[in-house]
């Protein structure tokens, strides 16, 4: 019998098994034995022939035919192993288990037993072989199958994935049976478990077992090649080299043999022992050149060549891989890295046209991204970025990820080459899209960050250029990086980041090219962020580091800039005289000149140094009788004068100036100026006539409304209470398309309005609202309109008026306060259904308005109010999720405590509510800390609470409206505890408190029934 190989492990299945020889005097048989003893010898010879099909019918016949014979169990023995010979392991259990049950205690039963624990290991049933096999180990300890059956089991076992009880299995039979024929398979197998768990230290020793201990053995030869490779993925070269050595030696040329001289040539190379290496591999290649392991030989001859730096040789190498085996999966690879190493050789041309070669044989598998990738690189060296550009685009959609990465930053490279700075953007952009990480993310974030800067996509600039500097600290890119953050902050006006950035890279990169630039934006990024005298310091710093530089004269003067809107007017003064006086020759300079002999006077007036400064704004006059700012300082010198107190040379410089300048944008400032000063020379007449002179004068000047608010006063003081109204009234009448003319009519409500005349303030709205309905002032006048009604303590027509209003399609602020307002009357009134209609109203037609975010808490309450707390929940989760956690998000947050409560959700409540009132001392943290002893009273966490009621009162003072109640809460608490002196000493400090109000009268009420 020909032992079958099981499929979990190369140890031979024998079975011992003794069959009923044949009588040697058949004569003295009657007709029926002879018959049935020539069956049975007939299907035992076909089985020991090999003619397990035949024998198998010829067996399943006999036990038919014959099944009392006393040769029954071995024909069912027999058939059972045809059956297993065919691979019919079903059958074949089939038989095995029906010579158990039927004869339990034949001499058979061993061997059928483990026979039937194989059946099923072949068939895949390892749960049911390792109950077969265990089973024999019990019902037969003395067994002389015993062994076997302990290395079947072990293959069960490890099959069924039970490891550890397959080790100890064959640790026993190693232990018990050194001498098996299995026990070196044992170990074999005990060296595979180990290392399909990544133990190679254990796996190496097992396998050290089987080839030192049992060197005669089939699988000696294998353990010795597994445990050099092993010692080889674990460094220990000469280990490894020892074992395999003996393997490369053999006469045969198993691939055992070449393998092992190919593991010798990748251990000489990872030694970087290249001409060793190279040797094994030649070696190799004289006596195998056809077999995959030949492939592999050719191409790892080009690695070692190529570390020698014999280009040509390794070239060759490459090439022969490509030629010898074109069906090979290193075929196309090889033509990749013969490009690569011709490229070494400085043959560019011919690895480019090796490149194009793996695009065209193989475009469809992974090297082709390869060979796309180094020709596109090669392209790029050359200057040719359009071919790069061209080869990329072609490629890039079979690429897989790692590759398409790579492929992006070259193609932003061949991009920016080409000016397409776009279409670089795009690329670098499309290039994050995919999940990557290391040098590869850094550099196409800079791109990102750069190219958006060139693009003037500032914001995306700056969102690549924070991931670039948040995730990789020491990128070769970061001084690049903070730079151009800067620059994309400052163009965004976001001069704090800006500052910060450049500030980095001034202090990080003390020898960066960008230092200069990085000073200067840093200086104007200080005075962006009106830091002023910190912008002045850095422009100072800046030109002491690069007084050559083209921005210093620029730096020069902002330095006065700075110090000016610093308001520090002497400096700015010195630093302006010292500019003038270093560009004094420089006639480019000319109308920088001109600004700051103007600024100069500017600082004197600044500096209340008013004398000095009209004297200066006059000789600028002088100086530059034709500049642009002549008329400014001509008005300026007026102003100076009026505020030095002279003022009637004031008033002549205004005259003066209304004479010299008469299409000056300034002559209603300076006419508003002229009566400024009569009105404090307390010449109210010649005042009143000049205010009216602007008014009539001047009807388009923003001033009117404030020469009528002038009129007004000396009205006052000449004892004509009326003539502020009249006197806007006129101008309404005289200057009827003027497009001030329903402003005047607003002052005139708002005057009503501001001192109390609530019924003739509604009339003056309502009568700007009818005079001029187009007005822009029609919202403002109806909103005020409905204050004024409700002021005067008329709701419901307050909120018709409101009503009218809203229904108009305009996207005035002062419709959304309509909305509002009409929402609190309505909710205050418990209309909750009218009150969610103008809060849903208001926050979908002003969503951006501050008001829309007060109206969605409101519609939370609302929703809390009717029972829907999953729409109260929807309405509250923007505003819990609000970056900016300010206010609104805090009240939202207050208001989800009670939806939590409200489901019961007690526990999560508190843990908010308590949160919310950490480190705040307004009205939100007084109910917040109210709500949390509440809830605590919901928890039965009631001495708690009383001091969290209490907490409210020495926090949260300021807020009667929740520290009174928290009182009377604590005190009724004290009391439930049996600790009524000490409700009795908390009411009678809230009644002292707070006397005969509300809750002084609430506390003596709970003190008289305390006992």
């Amino acid at each position: 019998m020909l032992p079958k190989l099981h499929p979990f492990a190369s140890a031979p299945v024998i079975i011992i098994i003794t069959f009923s020889a044949l009588s040697a005097a058949p004569a003295l048989l009657d007709g029926r034995a002879a018959v049935s003893e020539q069956e049975f010898a007939f299907a035992v010879g076909l089985y020991r022939d090999g003619l397990y099909q035949m024998a198998a019918a010829r067996l399943s016949e006999f036990l038919l035919r014959w099944s009392d014979d006393e040769r029954a169990p071995q024909a069912l023995y027999l058939l059972g192993e045809s059956l297993f010979q065919l691979n019919q392991q079903a059958s074949a259990c089939d038989a095995f288990r029906r010579l158990l049950d039927k004869y339990p205690h034949h001499k058979l039963t061993d061997s059928a037993r483990l026979r039937l624990g194989q059946a099923y290991l072949e068939a895949g049933q390892t749960s049911a072989s390792i109950d077969v096999l265990r089973q024999a180990l019990r019902s037969q300890p003395q067994t002389s199958l015993l062994p076997d059956i302990l290395y079947w089991l072990g293959e069960a076992l490890a099959a069924a994935g039970d490891t550890v009880s397959a080790l100890d299995t064959y640790n026993r039979l190693l232990k018990s049976y050194p001498q098996h024929k299995y026990t070196a398979w044992a170990a074999y197998s005990i060296g595979s478990i180990y290392e399909q768990r990544g133990d190679t230290a254990a796996a190496t020793a097992a396998y050290e077992t089987v080839w030192k201990d049992y060197p005669q053995t089939q699988p000696a030869e294998s353990a010795r090649f597994r445990a050099g490779r092993l010692y080889f993925q674990r460094g220990m070269n000469l280990k490894a080299r020892q074992a395999l050595t003996p393997l490369a030696e053999l006469p045969n040329l198993s691939q055992i043999h070449l393998q092992s001289l190919f593991l010798l040539g990748e251990i000489a190379y990872f030694e970087s022992n290249f001409s060793q290496a190279e040797s094994y591999y030649r070696l190799l290649l004289a006596v195998d050149s056809t077999s995959e392991t030949a492939a592999r030989a050719y191409f790892a001859l080009g690695w070692a060549s190529a570390q020698q730096n014999r280009w040509p040789a390794a070239a060759d190498a490459y090439i022969s891989v490509a030629e010898r085996f074109p069906q090979h999966q290193l075929a196309g690879d090889a033509i990749v890295e013969a490009g690569g190493v011709l490229q070494k050789a400085g043959r560019g041309e011919a690895a480019a046209e090796l490149w194009r070669q793996a695009l065209q044989r193989y475009p469809d598998q992974p090297l082709a991204a390869r060979a796309a990738l180094e020709l596109s690189r090669f392209y790029l060296k050359n200057d040719k970025p359009a071919e790069a550009d061209r080869t990329l685009r072609q490629i890039l959609t079979k690429l897989e990820p790692s590759d398409r990465i790579t492929a992006y930053r070259l193609l932003v490279n061949a991009n920016e080459a080409l000016n397409d700075f776009k279409a670089a953007f795009d690329f670098a952009r499309q290039g994050l899209s995919i999940q990557s990480s290391g040098e590869d993310e850094a550099e196409l974030l800079f791109s990102a960050g750069y190219l958006g800067y060139r693009t003037e996509n500032d914001s995306l600039a700056q969102k690549y250029l924070e991931t670039l500097l948040e995730r990789y600290a020491n990128s070769p890119r970061r001084m690049e990086s903070l730079f151009y953050l800067g620059e994309a902050r400052f163009r965004r006006e976001d001069a704090v980041g800006a500052e910060s950035a450049y500030r980095a890279l001034i202090e990080n990169y003390p020898n960066s090219k960008l230092l200069e630039e990085a000073r200067y934006g840093r200086a104007w990024a200080l005075y962006k962020m009106n830091n002023y005298r910190a912008a002045a310091q850095a422009f100072a710093e800046f030109i002491k580091l690069h007084p050559q530089s083209r921005y210093a004269s620029d730096a020069a003067l902002r330095i006065a800039d700075s110090r000016f809107s610093a308001k520090e007017y002497s400096g700015a003064e010195t630093a302006y005289r010292q500019f003038i006086a270093s560009v004094e020759k420089q006639a480019a300079q000319q109308l920088e000149k001109q600004r700051v002999d103007y600024q100069i006077a500017v600082c004197l007036l600044k500096a209340d140094k008013f004398t000095s400064a009209a004297e200066a704004f006059a000789a600028h006059i002088i100086r530059f009788p034709e500049s642009e700012l002549a008329d400014d300082a001509a008005y300026m010198h007026g102003w100076a004068l009026f505020r030095a107190g002279r003022l009637p040379e004031a008033a002549d410089a205004y005259k003066q100036f209304l004479t010299a300048y008469p299409l000056s944008p300034y002559t209603a400032q300076a006419a508003y100026g002229l009566a400024d000063v009569y009105y404090n020379l307390k010449d109210y007449k010649s005042a009143a006539a000049a205010y009216e002179n602007i008014i009539k004068k001047y009807p388009q000047s923003p001033l009117v409304g404030d020469a009528v608010n002038g009129l007004q006063w000396c009205a006052l003081q000449l004892g004509d209470i009326e003539r502020g109204v009249r006197v806007a009234e006129n101008f309404a009448r005289e200057n009827p398309n003027s497009p001030l003319v329903d402003d005047v009519a607003l002052r005139i409500g708002d005057l009503f309005y501001n001192s109390g005349d609530f019924a003739r303030a509604e009339q003056a709205y309502k009568r700007l609202s009818e005079q001029y309905p187009q007005s822009e002032h029609i919202p403002a006048a109806a909103y005020w309109r409905a204050k004024s009604i409700l002021d005067g303590f008329d709701t419901g027509r307050a909120v018709d008026v409101w009503r009218e209003l809203a229904a108009k399609d305009s996207k005035s602020h002062y419709r959304a306060m309509a909305f509002y307002q009409m929402g609190q009357i309505f909710y205050a009134q418990k209309k909750l259904s009218d009150a969610g209609g103008m809060f849903e109203a208001l926050r979908t037609n002003f969503p951006s308005l501050d008001l829309a975010l007060e109206a969605q808490i409101y519609l939370a309450k609302i929703a809390r109010a009717n029972g829907d707390l999953s729409a109260a929940t929807a309405a509250l989760a923007p505003l819990l999720e609000r970056a900016d956690k300010g206010e609104i998000a805090a009240r939202a947050s207050l208001e989800y405590v009670y939806i939590l409560k409200s489901l019961g959700k007690y526990q999560e409540a508190l843990e908010r509510a308590a949160k919310l009132a950490v480190g705040r001392a307004d009205v939100i943290g007084a109910e917040a800390q109210f709500t949390v002893a509440g809830l605590k009273v919901q928890l039965d966490r009631r001495a708690e609470a009383v001091d969290d009621y209490l907490k409210v009162k020495y926090l949260y003072n300021l807020y009667p409206q929740w520290s009174a109640p928290a009182q009377i809460e604590a005190a009724k608490l004290k009391a439930e505890l049996g600790d009524a002196n000490e409700a009795r000493r908390i009411l009678t400090r809230l009644r002292n408190d707070h006397g005969d109000d509300e809750w002084g009268r609430r506390a003596a009420e709970l003190i008289s029934t305390l006992r």
